[in-house]
């Protein structure tokens, strides 16, 4: 049985495929400098959804530009005290983007642009223990010219407690 177990495991997690993964955007600069390293603390929901306990409610917005007129907002609410919650919409596009051919020429063949957007809804409880258990559904879409993606991704995560001063 132990075996068997094992061995599901391994093979699930030998079969994840990378797609998808490709779409997730980083939502701001502390889970980007992370490298995805942080999972083992309660930084963000986005790194380890067992997020930690926040004595207050809290709204962020942002509005952002990048090279090229990239454009893209973020919103994210956080609210509950024992059982915390997050909601967070995350955008971004750049238009007229110029179409060239596969061949060089003086002028573009036309223009278009991109589209993505983000939805993601996470939560977490302790369930009377001294671990602490969360999730995270995302939602994702993106277009780029002709080709349209979407999908839905699930995390979940624990923090337990090894020591006094080890989560």
């Amino acid at each position: 049985m132990k075996l068997n177990f094992i061995l599901s495991i391994l093979l699930i997690s030998c079969n994840w495929a990378i797609g998808l993964q490709g779409l997730v955007i980083p939502q701001n600069g502390k889970i980007l400098s992370t490298a995805g390293t942080g999972i083992a603390g309660d930084i963000h929901p986005a790194l380890n959804p067992a997020m930690g306990i926040s004595s207050h409610s809290y709204m962020q917005f942002s509005l952002n530009n990048w090279l090229g007129d990239v454009s893209g907002g973020h919103t994210l609410f956080h609210w509950g005290n024992k059982i915390p919650k997050q909601l967070s919409i995350q955008t971004w596009n750049a238009k007229d983007l110029e179409l060239w051919g596969d061949s060089p020429d003086d002028s573009p063949m036309g223009t278009f642009g991109i589209h993505y957007v983000s939805a993601a809804y996470s939560m977490s409880h302790h369930f009377n223990t001294p671990y602490r258990f969360g999730f995270r559904l995302q939602t994702n879409y993106s277009h780029l010219f002709t080709e349209s993606l979407s999908g839905i991704t699930l995390d979940v995560g624990t923090t337990i407690p090894m020591g006094t001063s080890i989560t």
